[in-house]
């Protein structure tokens, strides 16, 4: 081999080494903004991996978290874990990203029409709970504020359609009741009692409303083992 192929040779593995440390090292520091959300009625403490975040109750925090998988611990005020689970966070920024431990604060996305003087076009409202996912990446123009109540319309159509996604009051409790009354969410519902009976077995209402639910989908044998397991746990 020549000491010209050799010296080519060399550079070409400094270059892959060096491409190779680089893309690590961006998957290693890149991070994205995450909003955490509350559905519950105590502060919370989450951590996702290396980010730990303090939620008030029912309340919303913003944080940067490193993209990639991650162990996730939701912990109540006293402490005790609540949730645990594994998470992937997308580096793709493109939307929003909302964490909701457990999936209990009571989310929704809607569609807001707005329309110009004396037209009565578009699309009617379509409320869509989203409760009951831990992580959402949602695409809207107006995520956890307030839309404006008008803006300028232009174009033939008379009309124009933005996506907002907003929390309803009343936390966990108000999840399962949009969750409940959505096309096909009873079963949806179900899940995200079931994950708060297991973080709340002391809470008489979740408990019943877990009852309720697994007797009406699954039968009197489903519901009394869930009964006896919550009692157990409580």
């Amino acid at each position: 081999m020549s000491a010209s192929l050799r010296t080519k040779l060399g550079w070409a593995v400094a270059v892959a080494l060096l491409v190779a440390g680089s893309v690590a090292i961006w998957m290693f520091e890149a991070q994205r903004s995450v909003t955490f959300v509350s559905g519950f009625d105590e502060p919370l403490t989450v951590r996702v991996g290396g980010t730990s975040v303090t939620l008030p109750p029912h309340g919303k925090r913003k944080a940067r978290v490193r993209v990639g998988g991650a162990d996730v611990e939701v912990r109540g005020e006293d402490g005790r874990l609540l949730d645990r689970h594994a998470l992937r966070v997308p580096g793709d920024e493109r939307g929003d990203a909302i964490y909701n431990p457990l999936g209990a604060a009571p989310l929704y996305q809607e569609n807001i029409v707005y329309r110009a003087s004396g037209s009565a076009g578009g699309p009617p409202p379509n409320f869509r709970p989203l409760a009951g996912e831990r992580f959402l990446i949602v695409s809207a123009e107006h995520v956890l504020e307030d839309p404006p109540r008008s803006i300028s319309v232009k174009g033939s159509s008379g009309y124009t359609v933005h996506q907002h996604v907003g929390m309803l009051d009343g936390g966990w409790r108000s999840a399962l009741d949009a969750l409940e009354d959505a096309p096909g969410g009873y079963a949806r519902a179900l899940a995200l009692a079931r994950r708060i009976a297991a973080a709340l077995p002391a809470d008489a209402t979740v408990g019943w409303w877990t009852f309720r639910a697994t007797m009406l989908l699954e039968g009197p044998a489903a519901a009394g083992a869930s009964a006896v397991a919550t009692l157990q746990q409580g």
